[in-house]
């Protein structure tokens, strides 16, 4: 275009218009961009002169003006006119409208309308601007905004609003009845009135109500706006946000219950509560917390040195090393500690504290709480002295039950000692069974005083079971024959029904379950005045047995006695319970038998029960669990030799000590001694006793606990250090009427070798000189006496 004159064409000789003398801003061009023609109006409006804008001048002042020269060009040859463009000129940045129109008659011309649009387009960006920070604002706010056109009706929402009901956008908003019907129904009246009072006045409105989504959902919503030209009509508007406040008074509400069932748990507890912002020099304290120690400072703030200070001297350092510990280990940091007050007493408290921690673990803050347990630490300190009390009574009953213990074995000794030396006797066939049943009555009298011992110093689950194996039909039929006299005497008929599916031998505390026999047994001839007992023996299925070689039995004893009333059964089997004074009266009895029962029956894995009636008579039953022989190891069978045979086959007579002040005593182990074959000397204290082994060469020491001058265990621990470094170390075996259980661990650890309780029995105190005589026997002889196993000294004894 640089070929292009510069000057101006003659518009006359053309027969182009005459445009240069018109105020509005005009140009003509040619079919190549060229203007031909320019008016004072538009040389006016670009801030030029005209002939300046001829030609190509007109291009220079508006941007890429000239790359649009070819399509400016081809508007002259389209009919019908073309459309405006958009041009803006340079470092002013002018904005014009350029509207091309062909020029009637004159082809290949258009005219050129300008219009500046700077303003106009300022305004279209700036209201852009601005729409694009309110949506951002609303993003990050969740915060979206409206408008309500009075005249119309019409509500605008932005699309966050939309999002807020629940709604897909839509550019052409709701009608105002859409908008309140959104409502909750409880709250439309509400928006109704307070939209008609702004409208009315002109004032701001803020409320905080309920929407319905249209999920059914409800969201609580605050709407806040204000008005423009309130008092025309026509042009009212109302302009507003709309925020969904859900979560966050969801989250509020959560707190506050939070705040409540905290405060509650507090005020229940009665305890005081401290905060310590860690690192800082002041701790809160609740009114609570001064309440207990009486303190009257005001304020809850106390310095870290005074919190301190309250802490009882010996007990700082303590709590100070348990905090740390939390701090560092997040460990519980709960203690109880006693705490100072004004008037320089102090009283017990439980401390309970957490701490909480950034991100990086570090401690920022601690809070506990401060119960007062004054009173509770005063409740242990009488219940440790009340226990205290308990247990020196404890150790007293002890010690009487101990001496009432030796007391009644001694003469239990003497009678027994006598009968089973009787036994072995040259008696004739009317005088054996005779010994035997008054034997049989002496041991049952042993083992009822050996259980009531135990029950009144030990509770029912330390009493010890000491399993054996037994016939049991012959051991039904034994308690049975033992009662048998008494139940002729009153014209009572007693019988034994034994099962048929009864073993011939079991393995069970044989001792124990003799002694509930013969109590319920007992019990029924004593009140059974007439007709008959029947005593039934089987063996029963039951669940929970999984084991082949375990069987539950069940033992039956009805009678036709006087029976017991149902009030009464419920109390029947509690220590010192019997069926009525009357029948204490007429029949005596402690009322400790059946408690007995109960308890020895329930250790051995069953079950006691009643069924009677006044009159009509009664029926005791129990069961335990037993097992086969089969389920024994080798070493827990049955003897089959006897004491005697043991002994004789020791081929060799062993010397003994016998230590024992009782006379009666003395010639029951003398003859029994004396019987084994053994030869022996007799010294009445402990004293004689170490004087004797230090002269004498005994194989055995049978050893009296209870001694005048020096006792059994005193004489043992002398004779002991005596024999330090000698290699020597003579058996002592403890004889005592001292059976409570745990002495015979006692009497091991005083140096003892072997326990064998009064009243004494020939079998054991044979297996007890066994022990010693197989140490010097023979290959052979140990060899033969091995057939003596632990079973058959617990059965003996």
């Amino acid at each position: 275009m640089t070929d292009r004159s510069t000057s101006a064409p003659d518009t006359q000789n053309t027969g182009l218009p005459d445009i240069d003398w018109l105020p509005a801003p005009m140009l003509l061009l040619d079919g190549t961009g060229n203007c031909l023609a320019a008016s004072q109006g538009a040389a006016d409006l670009l801030g030029t002169r005209r002939k300046d804008l001829l030609n190509d001048g007109w291009l220079h002042h508006f941007e890429n003006a000239t790359a649009n020269i070819r399509w400016i060009a081809s508007m002259a040859r389209i009919e019908g006119g073309a459309p405006a463009l958009e041009l803006h000129t340079g470092p002013t940045r002018r904005r014009f409208r350029l509207a091309f129109k062909p020029v009637p008659g004159v082809p290949h011309t258009l005219s050129v309308t300008l219009a500046e649009t700077t303003a106009e387009r300022a305004a279209i960006e700036s209201s852009a601007h601005h729409k694009t920070l309110l949506d951002r604002v609303q993003n990050i706010s969740s915060t979206g905004y409206w408008r309500y056109e009075v005249a119309t009706g019409q509500v605008v929402w932005s699309d966050r609003v939309f999002e807020i009901h629940g709604m897909e956008p839509d550019p052409a908003g709701v009608t105002i009845d859409q908008a309140v019907a959104a409502y909750h129904p409880d709250d439309r009246q509400r928006v109704r009135d307070c939209i008609s009072h702004s409208i009315e006045t002109g004032a701001p409105f803020d409320f905080d109500l309920r929407i319905v989504r249209a999920d059914g959902s409800l969201r609580h919503v605050i709407a806040r706006g204000e008005v423009d030209g309130a008092h025309d009509i026509g042009s009212c508007r109302l302009f507003g946000v709309f925020q969904d406040v859900t979560d966050e008074r969801d989250r509020a509400q959560a707190s506050r219950i939070t705040q409540e069932r905290l405060s509650l748990v507090v005020k229940a507890s009665r305890d005081g509560v401290w905060d310590w912002r860690y690192g800082s020099d002041e701790v809160f304290y609740s009114d609570r917390f001064k309440e207990i120690l009486g303190l009257s400072e005001p304020g809850n703030l106390m310095s870290v040195e005074r919190a301190k200070s309250l802490i009882h001297p010996d007990d700082l350092e303590t709590y100070s090393a348990l905090v740390v510990a939390h701090l560092e280990g997040h460990k519980r940091c709960d203690a109880e500690i006693r705490l100072m007050q004004p008037d320089g007493g102090f009283i017990w408290t439980e401390i309970k504290a957490v701490a909480a921690f950034d991100d990086n673990g570090n401690a920022t803050r601690i809070v506990g709480t401060v119960g007062d347990i004054s009173a509770r630490k005063e409740a242990e300190s009488r219940m440790r002295k009340a226990r205290a009390d308990a247990l020196a009574a404890s150790d007293a009953k002890s010690k009487f039950i101990a001496t009432a213990s030796h007391e009644l074995r001694t003469p239990l000794n003497g009678v027994l000692g006598m009968l089973d030396l009787l036994a072995n006797a040259q008696l004739d066939a009317d005088q054996q069974p005779l010994v035997e049943t008054a034997a049989e009555s002496a041991r049952s009298l042993l083992a009822i005083l050996d259980d009531l011992l135990d029950l009144s110093k030990l509770d029912a689950d330390r009493l010890e079971l000491n399993p054996v194996a037994f016939d049991p039909v012959r051991h039904v039929q034994s308690v049975v024959d033992l009662f048998a006299p008494s139940a002729a005497k009153r014209n009572v008929d007693l019988f034994f029904d034994a099962a048929d599916n009864l073993p011939e031998t079991l393995v069970a505390d044989q001792a124990r379950l003799r002694q509930v026999l013969t109590n319920l047994v007992g019990n029924a001839v004593k009140f059974t005045s007439a007709g008959s007992i029947r005593v039934s023996a089987e063996v029963i299925e039951a669940e929970g047995i999984a084991a082949p070689s375990k069987r539950r039995l069940r033992y039956c004893i009805a009678d036709t006695g006087i029976g017991i009333a149902p009030e009464m059964q419920q109390k029947l089997f509690q220590p010192y319970a019997q069926g009525s004074n009357r029948t204490a009266e007429t029949y005596g009895g402690t009322g400790l038998g059946l408690a007995i029962c109960k308890q020895l029956v329930e250790r051995m894995g069953g079950t006691i029960g009643v069924e009677s009636a006044p009159g009509q008579g009664s029926r005791f039953w129990f069961t335990l669990d037993a097992v086969s022989p089969d389920a024994i190891t080798d070493a827990d069978e049955m003897p089959t030799k006897t004491a005697d045979s043991v002994c004789e086959e020791t081929n060799r007579s062993l010397h003994v000590l016998i230590a024992e002040d009782n006379a009666v005593n003395q010639r029951v182990i003398t003859a029994m001694v004396s019987r084994l074959g053994c030869t022996f000397e007799v010294v009445t204290d402990g004293i004689e006793a170490v004087e004797a082994v230090r002269r004498g060469n005994f194989d055995a020491v049978l050893m009296d606990i209870q001694m005048p001058r020096m006792d059994g265990v005193m004489a043992t621990r002398l004779i002991r250090e005596e024999e330090q470094g000698t290699g020597r170390a003579v058996p002592i075996i403890a004889i005592t009427a001292h059976a409570m259980r745990g002495t015979r661990d006692d009497y091991l650890k005083a140096g003892m070798t072997d326990f064998v309780p009064k009243p004494i029995e020939v079998k054991s105190l044979a297996l007890a000189l066994h022990a010693v005589a197989k140490k010097h026997a023979p290959e052979e002889a140990q060899t033969a006496a091995s057939d003596l196993s632990p079973v058959s000294t617990a059965q003996s004894a």
